[in-house]
Order: C-alpha cells, then sequence, then structure tokens
C-alpha cells in the first residue's frame, strides 16, 4: 500500500507541468482568454461601470490615498493595491499634463476626464483578464497535481474556463475573480507542500 502511495505521487508533477501536458494546458487558457476579450469593453466606464460592485476607475482612485492608512472600503484593499500601482505612471504623467475641459464657456484645467478614467478602467480590466487566465492555470495544476492525470486536469480547468459566473466576472473588474486567483494558487501551493513533506 504504502509503495503505491509513493508511485503515485512520483507520478504528479511537484515542479512544473510535465511537457506532454503543455499543450492542453495552453489551449484551455487560449479559450480562456478568446470568450473573455470577446466584449471586453461591454460597460466600461471610468467612473460609473455597468456593474454596481467593480472597483474600476475612479473608484481605485478615490481610495489611492487610503491604501497604507486606515481602511474604510468593504473590500480587501490588494487589488486596489495591484490597480494602483498600475495606475501611478499614468496619474502621475496626467498631473504634469492637466487635460483643459470647457465649462460654462470657461476653459479648466483637471488630472482626470472622462476618456482618462476610462483608460485607468481599462488598465483595470486587463488585470482581471491576466489573473482569470492563470486560475485556469492555476485549477489546471491542481488537477493535475492531485488526480496525477492530465485528462482530469483538463476537463476541470475546461469547466471553470466555460462556467457562465466565471465569463462574467472576467468581463468585469468586482474582486470575484482575483478572490478565485488567489484561492487557487494556495490550494495549489498546499497540496504541494504536503505532498512533497510525505515524500521525504
Amino acid at each position: 500500500m504504502k509503495s503505491q502511495k509513493q508511485s503515485k505521487s512520483k507520478d504528479m508533477p511537484v515542479n512544473r507541468i510535465p511537457k506532454k501536458d503543455v499543450w492542453l494546458v495552453m489551449s484551455v487558457i487560449s479559450l480562456s482568454l478568446l470568450i473573455n476579450s470577446s466584449g471586453f469593453g461591454w460597460g466600461k466606464d471610468g467612473f460609473v461601470p455597468w456593474a454596481p460592485d467593480s472597483i474600476e476607475g475612479v473608484t481605485t482612485v478615490r481610495e489611492l490615498p487610503n491604501l497604507f492608512g486606515k481602511w474604510t472600503n468593504k473590500y480587501p484593499r490588494l487589488q486596489f493595491l495591484i490597480d494602483g500601482l498600475c495606475y501611478k505612471s499614468y496619474i502621475s504623467s496626467w498631473e504634469k499634463n492637466p487635460a483643459a475641459l470647457q465649462r460654462s464657456g470657461k476653459t479648466e484645467r483637471s488630472v482626470l476626464t472622462q476618456e482618462r478614467l476610462e483608460t485607468l478602467a481599462t488598465i483595470s480590466r486587463i488585470n482581471i483578464l491576466i489573473m482569470s487566465s492563470l486560475t485556469i492555470l492555476w485549477v489546471y495544476l491542481i488537477a493535475r497535481f492531485y488526480y496525477a492525470d492530465s485528462i482530469a486536469a483538463f476537463f476541470a480547468s475546461l469547466s471553470v474556463t466555460v462556467t457562465v459566473n466565471f465569463v462574467y466576472y472576467s468581463h468585469t473588474t468586482c474582486v470575484d475573480i482575483p478572490s478565485m486567483f488567489w484561492i487557487t494558487l494556495g490550494v495549489y501551493f498546499l497540496l504541494k507542500s504536503v505532498v512533497l513533506c510525505k515524500m521525504k
């Protein structure tokens, strides 16, 4: 019985995906990118996005001063921090070159315009797209690592890829996809550490 467990552990890809599995996982990730990049701009608006819990654009900008202070937002600050780091160079450049706006016949200078906020919203959506693709990778690795079977891993990651909720939230900047990303990442390394300890 012990020898069977040891042989199964040896079959598991502890350090990396076996070369024969690369095309399988890449095909699923490519499908995920194709689905989730289609309609990428649906409801995108740097000021009032279509998803009420979205944190893109002005929602993140408003929280930037509080990232390392007292946090009052209902969502954890990590995704705000990731988006904020990506926003930083753009906002710094815009602060040096405010945009001219016509209001009531007068010219006013503003750092953030609707167009610029939409640029920030696009950055947030790109981050979500990357994290959703990496989530598919972690799901594949978890299934491949646990079952030591590439077909099981393929269908596990494929089932997540085409799930309605996964596709929907991959098109918004809600924190659901980042949550899945960090959870699946944690589960993968937990399984990996447990098996490595047993193999010693």
